[in-house]
């Protein structure tokens, strides 16, 4: 048998349905990532170049936190929802009971290794599935290191880690899964949800996209830069919900730039690489005539390049970074801006920089997967909001109780007594019953 027959025979002795069992499993993996953790903390700083405190931060920090959360509050989650019975359906009782998918296949992503391939994980252990995970062959030490926690700690019959490039994603694709979840690009998006629509099966996209930043000309610009920076340096750029370029009123876009690139003189710190040479060489095509550029040193390494864009149309704006470049558009007035950003596919993540509630609100009616007002990223890290786009940018949102539910199949159920049977629902249909239906259907 396959890993997939392995682990649907493994489902169906409904172990995986028990609290005790999931409880334990969730306490289990956060042991074996303790146990593991400097060899991550190694392993990202190998692929990535990424120091100790910005993995901890980014990556193992946020799966710790999922796990607790999730211990938590899972009891609590586990508990079919009474829900309200229609007076059609009186004297009957309704419900709602959460029950796991079944077999679920977890493709992760290269950028944040570690957070966006166990934090997933953790929602499809808490909700009772069996897991296989494909970690992303582009960060290949983080990949055995996650193969090592998985596959030493827990049955393959349960979880299991294989590794591999895009012909192992492709053969498992191929497989009849229960749930798939899937993060990464717009392209290979599209390739999964083929896939999936071929077997019927469920999934979740986590993409990506070009995510704008609007400043106003009423907040204190050099907060603004400074928050900015902050998550546009996180990971050196290469983040889904990292600010993708600039918007701001003709009469501060030059102060803008001269503050971004104060800033970055000042105070630029971080040491994170390019992922590979394809990626480095892919960004630096974007890149005409940069309005300042920050040299840096190191191998796959890029420093922020900031680019005074005058041409909406030009080629930095033509696809989604995934870098250190900085693109900066000026508008008349936020209608321009607002126009510029509809006329794109709706971005995973919008921000906005603003005191002013009537430009708020206009903003807020834009569609976009997630955002912040007067600062960057930081919805990512509650665990009471959800995460995930919308159209190009992604299908389906996680993270928290949100985790739980994406992995969760919602069954509904009715009880109905034998002692009461209405008369009205049983043909002949007379006259009386129609206005007596009509009355209850309201």
């Amino acid at each position: 048998m396959n890993i997939n027959q392995i682990q649907r025979s493994f489902f169906l002795s409904k172990k995986t349905l028990e609290y005790e069992f999931r409880k334990n499993n969730l306490l289990l993996l956060k042991r074996a990532i303790k146990l593991h953790e400097e060899e991550l903390y190694e392993a990202l700083k190998a692929d990535l170049n990424k120091s100790k405190e910005e993995s901890f931060i980014t990556e193992v920090s946020l799966v710790y936190g999922e796990i607790n959360y999730h211990l938590k509050k899972l009891k609590k989650w586990m508990r079919p929802r009474k829900v309200k019975t229609n007076l059609l359906n009186l004297p009957g009782k309704s419900e709602i009971i959460y029950e796991p998918y079944g077999v679920t296949l977890i493709i992760g992503a290269w950028n944040y290794p570690v957070n966006l391939t166990l934090v997933p994980l953790v929602g499809a252990m808490s909700a009772g599935n069996t897991v296989v995970i494909k970690p992303s062959e582009l960060a290949t030490k983080v990949s055995e290191v996650l193969a090592r926690i998985i596959n030493t700690h827990f049955p393959r019959e349960y979880i299991h880690v294989i590794e591999g490039g895009a012909e192992v994603s492709s053969s498992l694709l191929k497989e009849k899964w229960d749930y798939v979840f899937y993060t990464g690009g717009e392209r290979v998006g599209k390739i999964v949800a083929q896939a999936c629509s071929e077997q019927l099966t469920p999934y979740t996209l986590e993409l990506g996209g070009k995510s704008p930043c609007i400043v106003m000309d009423d907040v204190d610009i050099e907060l603004a830069v400074k928050r900015i920076l902050w998550g546009k340096s996180l990971n050196n750029g290469q983040t889904c919900i990292a600010p993708d370029y600039l918007l701001a009123p003709n009469k501060i876009k030059e102060s803008l730039l001269h503050e971004l690139k104060k800033q970055i003189q000042n105070s630029y710190t971080s040491e994170v690489s390019i992922i590979n040479d394809n990626h480095l060489n892919r960004i630096k095509g974007l890149v005409d005539s940069p309005y300042y550029e920050h040299h840096v040193e190191g191998e796959r390494r890029l420093g922020p390049i900031i680019i005074d864009v005058k041409d909406p149309d030009e080629k930095v704006m033509q696809e989604e970074i995934f870098g250190p470049l900085i693109p900066v558009i000026g508008f008349e007035n936020l209608d321009e801006a607002l126009h510029l950003i509809e006329s794109k596919s709706r971005p995973l993540a919008l921000y906005l920089f603003s005191k002013n509630e009537n430009v708020q609100n206009r903003v807020k009616s834009l569609s976009f997967g997630g955002g912040v007002i007067n600062d960057v990223i930081m919805h990512v890290s509650n665990p009471y909001l959800p995460f995930g786009g919308v159209g190009n940018s992604g299908q389906g949102a996680y993270h928290g109780q949100w985790s739980f539910e994406l992995f969760s199949h919602k069954k509904s159920l009715m009880t109905k007594p034998l002692w009461f049977d209405p008369f009205i629902k049983y043909p002949p249909y007379t006259s009386f019953k129609m206005r007596l239906l009509k009355f209850l259907m309201k």
